[in-house]
């Protein structure tokens, strides 16, 4: 689900940035970006956001790489830009519809009048207390949280109303998106790398990651033993690799 773009600057965005020129962005609604009530922000919506800001720094046929939800809009860029787009890369994605109890709570939060009543009174402060099991026994686990990502990424912005907002409508929108996306995967026409944790406590490898492998033409898949969900904390080598390789599938292609 949602995160900020610090989950990248706290694990691999260093030994990436000594290589190509990397920008890490929050998706809508995530840190200090806005997520519009008039939008229905669907991965494509989202990847249209990201490709027009990339335009404007100048960044030509970037390599794209998503991790979780952002898999999702990673993969709806290259489906709505394939000549704009070198490669993309894909870590720990959800890619196709499954029932998720566990995300369905969160549509209380979209309640007319009662949701924006719990985002600004309990929410906050039941994610407070929450927050920490669910990173130690769900998302980095079997993993350790490294110190890194204790000591920089900025968790009190995650509890903010409009953060748990955006969490809520794109908990409810997953199962969907991934339903009509996932029809047009085999359209996808620029070199893919796809990434998946072992022992990924959230999504299970198999039903993402491999399926989605024999469903692009153009992918290679690479399931990380010993490791969950935060791949890019978990294995930061193991990404850069993968970027490196879709550097050179792209440029094979091109």
């Amino acid at each position: 689900m949602g995160s900020l773009l610090q989950d990248f600057t706290t694990s691999v965005f260093d030994d990436l940035a000594r290589d190509y020129r990397a920008i890490a962005l929050d998706r809508p609604g995530y840190g200090y970006s806005e997520r519009p009530r008039r939008m229905f922000w669907t991965p494509g919506r989202q990847a249209r956001l990201i490709h027009m800001a990339l335009t404007r720094l100048g960044a030509e046929r970037p390599i794209v790489l998503g991790h979780s939800w952002g898999v999702l809009v990673a993969l709806a860029y290259a489906l709505r830009y394939p000549n704009q787009t070198a490669a993309i890369v894909l870590l720990g994605g959800y890619a196709f519809p499954e029932r998720r109890p566990d995300l369905a709570v969160m549509g209380i939060f979209r309640v007319p009048l009662l949701g924006t009543l719990l985002r600004d009174t309990i929410a906050p402060f039941a994610m407070r207390l929450a927050m920490r099991r669910v990173l130690r026994d769900a998302a980095f686990a079997p993993n350790p949280i490294p110190q890194r990502f204790t000591r920089e990424f900025p968790l009190e912005l995650s509890y903010r109303p409009t953060q748990i907002r955006a969490l809520a409508e794109e908990a409810l929108m997953l199962r969907p998106a991934a339903a009509a996306l996932s029809r047009r995967y085999r359209d996808v026409a620029v070199p893919v790398i796809i990434l998946a944790g072992e022992s990924d406590r959230l999504l299970d490898a198999r039903h993402h990651a491999i399926r989605l492998h024999r469903a692009i033409r153009y992918s290679a898949t690479r399931i990380v033993p010993q490791t969950g969900h935060m791949i890019h904390h978990a294995a930061p080598t193991r990404v850069c690799e993968a970027v490196a390789v879709a550097r050179d599938e792209a440029e094979a292609a091109s």
